[in-house]
């Protein structure tokens, strides 16, 4: 028997039976999370799309982000439209989704796993975020991915594998902030493995270590081509650098060594940075303070040094206000009503990404032109209700199938929940406490628990009605009475 085997076997899982997905459920779920992009007559944009477009266009390597979603959305949109973009991520979304759900609840109906699509479709911002163009798309699927490569190892067909790993591979260097929540997550998830069931397949182990250096290496190579360096973020130091400011640590530092080193970087700017934001600190118009004091480029070095002095100086007060934004971020649940970024309204960056649609795509143009979002009639009240409602509904539910598997000492269903729950944590904690408290942030994860909680429902109700057929005479048996009756 191999440790994978022993390991399912006291998962109490049963046969160790391939995991099947349904081609109808799969493309169902796809089309279902286009619905907001059809809505807006267009793919949602943001202004970082402008980017995304210039990076694989113009072949750029970007400093403040990697290159990989824009190749990502080249390759997809440059042969078949920007319109396909949605389809294409809502695929990856249903099928590393489908998956998920039927590894939990092997056995549910058809009806049951149709009920978690058209929740996760119409009930969470799962869609608005799949029919956006922006890689926040693949931030739950680093949650969802390592648990099925790690659990269901050995129920995974080596297609499923293949796919999964590719589609988790795209999450990871797509994304910065991916790289290091998966390392976390992963690193975490494995130990709970091994911890609770006393037995971790060495094979999944080593894959999902594979992935992640993987997923370093890519990220790495193309600064270092680009700027010389070995790593994520080149631009890391400027965002770490608005976060100081924006919190105000910055500002209390210079105002105690500025005195004495009056020649120190900021000091002839600190009186600017009073009421600053992080966004006006790094994008402020028409040259914004960062750029002008060479953030990103010439006195880079200045700013990395600079940052981890104001960081020992002020560490605790630090540590406090990263908890504080940590948990403001794991509240946060209306993407279209972010008091800081308006991700889904037309702003003044917007005639940069239409500038960049017009030169690549012109066919386009007039399109994003006529768009709900671009005219300003994008009804965002009632989504922004409906989805607070049902993230906090989501939630509870989560917890009510939570408690009924600890109960029924379902051990695969109740792990699977604290480790989802952490999964959440651990991105307010890798974006709120790294980059600022930005609901997009939060909400590519929150619609993970309400696919998590129709899957524990629907593999509990299944365990109620097996042991509700089982003959009557196999419990008096067990009471002691061998009598049929």
């Amino acid at each position: 028997m191999t440790v994978a085997t022993d390991a399912h076997r006291r998962l109490d899982v049963g046969p160790v039976q391939p995991i099947t997905v349904s081609l109808v459920s799969l493309l169902l779920f796809a089309a279902a999370l286009t619905w907001p992009a059809l809505y807006n007559g267009f793919p949602l944009v943001f202004s970082d799309t402008g980017t995304y477009i210039t990076t694989l266009t113009e072949r750029i390597v970007p400093i403040d982000r990697p290159i990989y979603y824009g190749a990502f959305l080249g390759a997809i949109a440059l042969p078949l439209g920007l319109y396909a973009l949605p389809f294409v991520q809502g695929l990856a979304v249903s099928y590393v989704s489908l998956l998920f759900f039927r590894w939990l609840a092997p056995d549910a109906s058809r009806a049951a796993e149709w009920i978690a699509i058209a929740a996760v479709a119409l009930l969470t911002p799962a869609s608005w975020i799949a029919s956006w163009l922006m890689p926040d798309v693949f931030g739950g699927l680093v949650i969802l991915a390592p648990l099925l490569l790690l659990f269901a190892h050995d129920r995974l067909r080596p297609l499923h594998k293949i796919l999964l790993c590719g589609t988790l591979l795209l999450a990871l260097i797509s994304s910065s902030g991916n790289v290091l929540l998966f390392v976390v997550f992963g690193a975490f998830a494995t130990v709970v493995h091994a911890m609770v069931y006393e037995a971790v397949s060495r094979r999944a182990a080593a894959l999902l270590a594979v992935l992640g250096l993987a997923a370093i290496f890519l990220s790495m190579l193309p600064n270092a081509i680009a700027y010389g360096r070995w790593t994520i973020n080149p631009g890391s130091q400027a965002f770490i650098a608005a976060r100081l400011v924006d919190d105000g640590f910055m500002q209390r530092y210079l105002e105690r060594h500025c005195p004495a080193e009056p020649t120190g970087l900021l000091c002839d700017r600190r009186a600017e940075l009073a009421g600053i934001t992080h966004n006006d600190f790094l994008w402020g118009e028409p040259v914004s303070l960062g750029n002008a004091t060479g953030m990103w480029s010439e006195r880079a070095g200045d700013y990395r040094d600079l940052n981890f002095r104001v960081i020992a100086d002020q560490f605790g007060d630090i540590a406090l206000q990263s908890a504080s934004s940590i948990a403001q971020l794991l509240v946060r649940t209306e993407l279209g009503n972010d008091p800081i970024d308006h991700n889904f309204r037309a702003f003044g960056s917007a005639r940069y990404v239409s500038r960049q649609i017009g030169l690549h795509f012109p066919a386009e143009q007039t399109r994003y032109a006529a768009s709900r979002q671009q005219a300003g009639t994008l009804q965002l009240q009632p989504v922004n209700w409906l989805h607070r409602a049902w993230t906090w509904a989501s939630y509870v539910l989560l917890a009510v199938a939570a408690l009924v598997a600890s109960r029924r000492k379902d051990r695969l269903l109740v792990v699977t929940v604290w480790l989802v729950f952490l999964g959440l944590v651990l991105n307010a904690a890798v974006h709120g406490a790294l980059s600022g408290v930005y609901t997009r942030y939060q909400v590519k994860v929150t619609w993970i628990p309400t696919l998590v909680a129709i899957a524990l429902l629907a593999a509990l109700l299944h365990n109620w009605q097996a042991r509700a057929k089982k003959p009557r005479f196999v419990h008096q048996a067990r009471a002691g009475n061998g009598t049929r009756p």
